[in-house]
């Protein structure tokens, strides 16, 4: 279970946002990171997919892991993402307001 306080966490940083919200606005819970980097990418304003796809897997991917919304094989770099309803109410209550 995600406590609000990790949700924040987890929501504060936008490409987790955005890495987030390629599952819930795909109806899909797996993707591999090139899909995750290419989805981001599309959505931030620094777009260098080599850089978000780095940062994915040494610092976005390993917190969405602690905090149990994923599950991370680096061996095949595929992520399968676990749900959450309250990460998944913040998300919908944050698009609502970002601008990102």
């Amino acid at each position: 279970m995600v406590s609000p306080s990790t949700a924040f966490r987890i929501i504060a940083s936008e490409r987790r946002r955005h890495a987030l919200r390629y599952f819930t606005r795909r109806s899909t819970d797996a993707a591999t990171v090139d899909e995750l980097a290419a989805f981001v990418d599309e959505r931030v304003d620094e777009r260098d997919r080599r850089r978000i796809e780095i940062e994915l897997v040494h610092e976005h991917l390993p917190a969405l892991v602690t905090a149990g919304l994923i599950e991370y094989d680096e061996r095949n770099r595929r992520v399968q993402y676990a749900g959450n309803a309250l990460i998944e109410q913040c998300l919908e209550l944050v698009s609502s307001h970002d601008l990102d």
